[in-house]
Order: structure tokens, then C-alpha cells, then sequence
């Protein structure tokens, strides 16, 4: 069951680490048909009360802008499904939203300069 995410914490995250991409699988095989990106990110603002730590948001291959880490981020139409792996107790998450764009860029040095 995917349920879709209040509009107040589509605002944004932080890009953590290079996007990946997301592979087509058919009868249990990886094929080389590339269909989204897989982009990790720290939640900031709301978002970061859904979750702690990072997560990684699947979007479709065709509503990926150029991300590169430090990117700040918004989602359009993030979407959260539970699910139980195999075997576990747990309730894990994925994430999946239907766009992205990129609303600023954290200036690492700007804030290592302005805490000396």
C-alpha cells in the first residue's frame, strides 16, 4: 500500500551521495533496461520527522535533473510504502516520488568559514 506524503514534507533534503540507477527486473533477473534513478538523501525540515538518518527516494528515469551531493532538493508527489522483508519483524520503508528539483546547493566551506 503506497501512501502518499503530505505536501509539507516534499520540501526538501540534501543530496548525500551519488545518484544510482535503477534497473528493470524480469522473472527475478536483473536486465540492463535502465527505469529511474535511485537518489540518497538527509531529509531536512518536515521531511527529516518521517525519518532518521538517510534515505533513498526511486524516481522515474525521466524526471531526474544533474544532481550532485550538497544539492538541496524537493520532491514532487513522494510517496512512502511499508513492507516487510523476508523473514525480518520490522516494518521497513521505501520512498518514491514522481519528480525532483533542485532548489539550492549547501556551500560546505561558506559554513566552515562562518563557524571560525
Amino acid at each position: 500500500m503506497k501512501l502518499i506524503v503530505s505536501d509539507i514534507y516534499n520540501r526538501s533534503g540534501l543530496v548525500t551521495a551519488e545518484v544510482k540507477p535503477v534497473y528493470q527486473y524480469e522473472n527475478g533477473e536483473r536486465t540492463d533496461k535502465e527505469i529511474g534513478k535511485l537518489v540518497t538523501i538527509s531529509p531536512l525540515n518536515e521531511l527529516a520527522n518521517l525519518t532518521s538518518g538517510t534515505i533513498r527516494v526511486k524516481l522515474p528515469l525521466d524526471n531526474v535533473p544533474p544532481l550532485k551531493p550538497n544539492a538541496i532538493v524537493e520532491f514532487d508527489g513522494l510517496a512512502v510504502t511499508p513492507y516487510l522483508p523476508n523473514g525480518a519483524r520490522n516494518i521497513q520503508y521505501s520512498f518514491s516520488a514522481e519528480g525532483i528539483k533542485v532548489i539550492g546547493t549547501l556551500d560546505l566551506n561558506a559554513l566552515i568559514e562562518g563557524g571560525k
